[in-house]
């Protein structure tokens, strides 16, 4: 069973921790980091004691394409939009801001961090009733509430090419990416506020399909009738998996 990225990065995280290693780095298979990149982390975390994670600045692409475009600097979540992600992403560097020092940031994705071990040995794994998504989100809020902040450094680089981690515009990552936002709103709202978002949700979702269906030329009623499926699947409590994210998908397509 493909359980998705959470529980194969968790397999890693487990191994490395039997080592005794200070920090552990999470990144995805299309990155790259700078020559200087573990010596401006450790720096960073030897002089900040509550930073608990900490990456650098993300770029688009590999180093012979140069620096520019952002990927990442720094990140946000949004709970109206159910979901975190990078600032800057995919601007042109020339008309960005980019702090001259360190910084704190609300959401640090995990296509490249690097954490304190002492986190997971205190606070657990990742999440793994996510697959693919929104476990860096949680982990984000759940490293702030209970284990310190999280800093960005300008000193150091990262690069990501964005290539095939994943497809980026297929009907089996739509179910999950509806999947992803209602539990994760579920988890991090209390009662009276996750039905009032899911209200506001379910009125709006329409909209998302066509977007989504225009963006990627995909037939709007197969969308719609994936999209009905997880959200009761998420009523239902039923477990996200890519295996069962594309059980789905046939479901969808076979309906008339």
């Amino acid at each position: 069973t493909n359980k998705g990225f959470s529980h194969g990065t968790n397999q890693g995280i487990k191994a490395a921790l039997k080592y005794q290693c200070d920090y552990i780095h999470i990144f995805n298979p299309d990155v790259m980091v700078a020559a200087n990149f573990y010596t401006e982390v450790s720096l960073l975390f030897e002089n900040n004691p509550e930073c608990a994670a900490a990456t650098g600045i993300g770029y688009v692409g590999s180093p012979k394409d140069g620096c520019a475009k952002i990927w990442y600097n720094g990140g946000f979540i949004s709970f109206l939009r159910g979901r975190g992600d990078c600032i800057d992403k995919f601007k042109a560097k020339k008309d960005v801001t980019i702090s001259c020092d360190p910084f704190q940031t609300d959401f640090i994705s995990c296509a490249c961090v690097v954490v304190r071990s002492s986190y997971f040995e205190v606070n657990g794994l990742l999440d793994e009733d996510y697959c693919l998504g929104g476990e860096e989100w949680q982990l984000s809020i759940d490293i702030r509430k209970n284990a310190g902040f999280l800093l960005v450094t300008p000193n150091t680089m990262f690069f990501h090419e964005i290539s095939v981690t994943h497809e980026k515009i297929s009907q089996r990552l739509f179910y999950i990416g509806v999947r992803t936002k209602l539990l994760f709103v579920k988890k991090n709202l209390n009662n009276l506020r996750y039905y009032w978002w899911l209200s506001l949700y379910l009125v709006t979702l329409p909209v998302l399909i066509l977007k989504f269906s225009l963006s990627s030329r995909q037939r709007f009623l197969g969308l719609f009738r994936t999209a009905r499926i997880a959200v009761w699947d998420h009523l239902k409590g039923v477990p996200l998996s890519i295996d069962w994210a594309t059980e789905v998908v046939k479901t969808a397509r076979s309906l008339k």
